[in-house]
């Protein structure tokens, strides 16, 4: 769902925004200063209206609609947005936790190159970091999804090191 390339725009009150994350506070704030009250979501972390959908709808309601599925794409998505912006942990641990039990479905070990290499960054426990090593090197195609020789090397540097702490 590429979507947000295309500057989607999705309806919400600021208010209920700046109330759910500190980062969109200030943004909203900065925004308002130079006469805009646009919300731009860093591309870097998400890409997908749908993921910003699911995202606003917990915000608003509280409750989990389910939406993407098992698509680890968005769920890992989801993941990096609650992270990048500080949404609200119940979230974050929800979209972890999705994401986590969507790695059972062979055609998302695609995810888990990029995932191994953020889980610190999307505040992945330890055990939880753990899984995505036990996924990772339980599937013959994840490191070839990692991309070139480069990002393939950068991720089994991140697996053996991830390894070593279980010594």
């Amino acid at each position: 769902d590429d979507q947000l390339r295309q500057s989607a725009r999705i309806p919400a009150h600021c208010v209920v925004l700046a109330a759910a994350s500190p980062k969109w506070r200030e943004e909203l704030r900065q925004a308002k200063a130079a006469g805009q009250m646009v919300l731009k979501i860093d591309q870097q972390c998400c890409r997908s209206a749908a993921v910003v959908e699911e995202a606003l709808h917990y915000i608003y309601s509280g409750e989990f609609r389910g939406a993407l599925g098992v698509d680890g794409r968005l769920l890992w998505q989801l993941l990096c947005l609650c992270a990048r912006y500080s949404l609200p942990p119940q979230l974050l641990r929800y979209a972890a936790a999705a994401l986590l039990r969507s790695l059972e479905r062979p055609d998302n070990a695609v995810i888990l190159p990029v995932l191994l290499r953020g889980a610190r960054r999307v505040c992945l426990s330890s055990e939880e970091g753990r899984y995505v090593l036990y996924r990772f090197l339980g599937s013959s195609k994840a490191l070839l999804a990692a991309g070139p020789d480069q990002k393939q090397a950068e991720t089994a540097r991140v697996a053996i090191a991830e390894m070593e702490t279980l010594f």
